[in-house]
């Protein structure tokens, strides 16, 4: 199967999805696709998860815009060659957080550096790798410090689009999204006790004043979201979502649960909602 995957010529192809399903999972370790991605010039979208995406020499993909996939492998590609414009990465078990293997070792700046030499990125979602070890028995995993928050930010400072998990409050979130000027659309993924204090002169006062342009936020408690299915969950409200709207005096004012779940659903996962 690879050897025919890496024979195609589709110099005109401009979206590429690749699903490898391997068991045991270091069958994928052989994996080797530079043949075909060297070859697909007018490439624009690629989704691959490889989690050890080969080197690419610097003229390869030079059309890359939106690269979904594991973030060991967005370092192959951020490199300054390709005009990254949205990057979909998965955070890796076990702490579902922005560590990085170079050379055998773990390395938690490396992508921060990398993601500061894509002055082309605009859009950047964090998606946990996993689901059933990221609920009420991982403690603080899968959460990143404000710190960290920060570091993405000044890293980043021209997104539009941003999710990302968060241990933090929304006043500590708030200082951070001061650095993203031009943020339009969020995601946070909050820590239980941060979401059950959520109202909307909370994020009014501590999301939207620091971060004027931000026409849709979306909340989530990430521990009931992501609790295993037979646990039970009660009737507690797992997500809130905002649109930013203006009154006739020009104030942006929340405008809550402004579309029904499933279609919010159907926007979010397609990418495409543009506020």
């Amino acid at each position: 199967m690879l050897d025919s995957l890496n024979a195609l010529m589709l110099p005109a192809l401009t979206n590429l999805n690749v699903d490898f399903d391997f068991w045991p999972w270091e069958d994928a370790l052989f994996i080797d696709l530079r043949p075909l991605l060297e070859k697909t010039s007018a490439l624009e979208v690629l989704d691959l998860d490889l989690h050890h995406l080969p080197l690419l020499s610097a003229h390869a993909l030079p059309h890359l815009r939106t690269f979904i996939g594991d973030v060991q492998d967005s370092l192959t590609l951020c490199d300054a060659n390709r005009p990254l414009h949205t990057l979909d990465l998965t955070l890796s078990f076990p702490d579902y957080d922005l560590t990085v293997t170079i050379n055998d070792i773990a390395d938690r700046t490396a992508l921060l550096s990398r993601l500061a030499r894509t002055p082309t990125l605009r859009r950047l979602f964090f998606v946990h790798g996993g689901r059933q070890d990221v609920g009420s028995n991982s403690g603080n995993r899968g959460y990143l410090p404000p710190s960290v928050f920060h570091q993405v930010a000044t890293s980043c400072p021209d997104l539009t689009h941003l999710e990302i998990c968060v241990d933090g409050s929304l006043q500590q979130i708030g200082s951070v999204l001061e650095l993203l000027p031009n943020l339009v659309w969020i995601r946070l993924h909050l820590q239980h006790t941060t979401f059950a204090s959520v109202n909307s002169y909370e994020v009014q006062r501590n999301l939207l004043t620091p971060s004027s342009r931000l026409r849709f936020i979306w909340l989530d408690d990430h521990l009931t979201l992501h609790m295993p299915p037979t646990l039970p969950r009660g009737n507690e409200v797992r997500s809130i979502t905002f649109l930013v709207d203006q009154d006739q005096e020009g104030t942006h004012v929340l405008r809550p649960n402004p579309y029904r779940l499933p279609d919010l659903m159907r926007r979010y996962i397609s990418k495409q909602l543009d506020i």
